[in-house]
């Protein structure tokens, strides 16, 4: 399918939405795309159960796809298992990402209670419950399909003709669920720059004098605040690279593994280690040091492991593949 035009109208939206102030005008996407993301995955729960309960398919095996010529994808070697299985590993750090957010968001909190006390409830339950659902997902999920499974499982439920609303229904959840996402994860970035630009050019026009700006939507007039020139070049050109980034290499699995893998062990990892050891005046080469020190090195293996596997991944996807399909 030819994705193309619809990264443009994606990459479009996001412009407009990029120019909201910070991650204090852009909670409620936050809540949004939260509610988005349980929703779609309830619909893929519930239809993969419907599939696995059916009789005359296979569910899969404890280890995965077989190695050799008898297996429903093909001649699978031992060099492509395992590349697939570094590449997931890659997949599987994606979903710490929202790590790097964690101090945003904090900053966002009231005063009482105290803002590490909620963010620590917070993260706990959120944690706790998103990895109860996305295994039971993923577990469902290849009990349905077994070794056929997609990295998209929409595109396997595709086959629901009589419930075709549905897939639908989840696509489209999807889509919103991305928009918020992206912003989520995106304002730290223009934040970070912004304020580093105000900090070095801090006399430059184009950096601090300010544009008066109002949107008209449904006849409702919003005002955009702090609507710098610099802002507006700076973060449409960021879109704009993110877009020709998605149009040139589609692939989801496999970006979705290199930027899981590359982000997982500094910012979920090692900074968080460090910062304790710091906070906590951890003496160097106790026993606690030590197994600190261990379990940042056994995971910065495990990172470079699904970097490896997810750059080979995107290789050999791009064999024979047309970028900018519009």
């Amino acid at each position: 399918m030819r994705s193309g035009r619809y990264m443009l109208i994606f990459g479009a939206m996001e412009i407009l939405f990029s120019q909201l102030q910070d991650m204090h005008r852009v909670w409620w996407l936050s809540i949004v795309a939260t509610l988005m993301s349980f929703s779609y995955s309830f619909i893929l729960l519930t239809l993969s159960a419907t599939k696995a309960s059916e009789h005359g398919h296979s569910h899969g095996t404890a280890f995965g796809v077989a190695v050799g010529p008898h297996d429903v994808l093909g001649d699978v070697s031992p060099y492509q298992k395992t590349l697939g299985v570094l590449q997931a590993i890659g997949n599987m750090s994606y979903s710490f990402l929202f790590t790097s957010v964690l101090i945003e968001i904090q900053d966002t909190l009231k005063c009482s209670p105290p803002e590490n006390k909620t963010m620590k409830k917070a993260i706990s339950v959120g944690v706790l419950y998103t990895t109860i659902f996305y295994m039971a997902l993923g577990g469902i999920g290849y009990a349905a399909y077994g070794s056929k499974t997609p990295g998209n499982l929409l595109q396997a439920l595709g086959s629901y003709h009589h419930v075709f609303w549905l897939v639908d229904l989840a696509n489209l959840f999807i889509i919103i669920q991305i928009m918020g996402a992206y912003q989520v994860n995106a304002q730290p970035i223009f934040g970070f720059v912004e304020d580093h630009a105000v900090k070095y050019f801090r006399r430059r026009r184009i950096i601090n004098e300010e544009q008066p700006s109002h949107v008209v939507l449904f006849q409702t007039k919003f005002t955009v605040d702090h609507l710098t020139i610099f802002r507006i070049v700076w973060r449409t050109a960021f879109v704009i690279l993110t877009t020709f980034i998605s149009m040139a290499l589609p692939f989801f699995n496999a970006i979705l593994g290199l930027l899981g893998a590359m982000a997982y062990w500094p910012l979920t990892i090692y900074f968080p280690v460090n910062m304790h050891m710091r906070q906590s005046k951890v003496r160097p080469w106790s026993a606690k040091w030590i197994g600190l020190q261990l379990f940042v090195g056994v995971f910065l293996l495990v990172s470079c492991s699904g970097i490896a596997g997810s750059i080979q991944g995107i290789l050999q996807a791009v064999k024979g593949h047309q970028a900018f399909r519009i």
